[in-house]
């Protein structure tokens, strides 16, 4: 992976401070999210973008991929969690109780479930 040191230049579009990251299970890539509404795949040698998926109202606060690598994970402000797959969004129905802001978003380790965090307003 490619790192870059405060006040060097970023290749063009890759997210900026406030977007979250996350690794893939390989390293081979990773995520970001945050307020430009959009969960991005990144290739971790080149930094190119390799895919790029539309979410919700943002912001999207937390991102994640499954142990597998072959789904993503993201929730938000907007209240919903969503599993991704390279080509489309499938929201899960809450097992308990209705969701606030997401803060936080994770798979099970053999990603037959994901769990969420959420505000409380406690």
């Amino acid at each position: 992976m490619r790192q870059y040191e405060p006040g060097h230049p970023y290749p063009q579009g890759t997210p900026r401070r406030g977007q979250l990251r996350a690794f893939s299970p390989t390293a081979s890539a990773w995520l970001s999210a945050g307020y430009d509404n959009k969960v991005k795949v990144w290739d971790a040698h080149t930094g190119q973008d390799t895919l790029t998926l539309k979410g919700d109202n943002p912001p999207v606060i937390s991102v994640a991929f499954s142990p597998d690598g072959k789904r993503l994970l993201s929730g938000g402000w907007h209240k919903t969690v969503k599993v991704w797959t390279r080509t489309r969004a499938i929201t899960p129905s809450p097992s308990r109780g209705t969701l606030n802001q997401v803060s936080s978003v994770a798979f099970s380790p053999d990603a037959n479930a994901c769990s969420a965090a959420v505000w409380t307003g406690r």
